[in-house]
């Protein structure tokens, strides 16, 4: 099992993106999910998850 991980950069809030189940604080690592998306991430967004590979995920959208 692939196991790539991300570092968040900031805070997400659920005020910000309602459908997290919680906010995710800077610093804590996700983990790219290689699973199906069904077409939820953008082209430039990356599916993410708490633990490798294991529903649910969460798209990542890289800072510009």
């Amino acid at each position: 099992m692939q196991k790539t991980k991300f570092e968040l950069k900031r805070t997400v809030t659920q005020e910000e993106c309602p459908w997290l189940n919680r906010d995710y604080e800077k610093g804590e690592i996700v983990y790219k999910f290689y699973e199906r998306t069904y077409g939820c991430i953008r082209d430039n967004g990356t599916a993410c998850s708490h633990i490798p590979n294991e529903y649910p995920f969460l798209n990542y959208q890289p800072l510009l």
